[in-house]
């Protein structure tokens, strides 16, 4: 085993991580068919959702590019 299969390995597991990050905030709920308005609290709750998925995408973004650059130094 080289030096650099560890770190190769550890990089690809980052960038598998932070890609599935990514796909995990991509998923969109569906609303039921016949299904009333939402409420206010709903619509807030949306709201705060929305911006969590953004903070994780771009968090998933950071971990995939860390291990972006594992894999390219080993």
């Amino acid at each position: 085993m080289s030096r650099s299969t560890p770190i190769f390995a550890l990089g690809l597991v980052f960038v598998f991580a932070g890609l599935a990050f990514v796909a995990f905030t991509l998923r969109k709920a569906a609303a039921a068919p016949g299904a009333p308005a939402p409420r206010k609290s709903d619509q807030r709750a949306l709201a705060v959702e929305q911006k969590n998925a953004v903070k994780l995408r771009i968090a998933g973004g950071v971990i995939a590019a860390f291990g972006a650059a594992l894999v390219l130094i080993s």
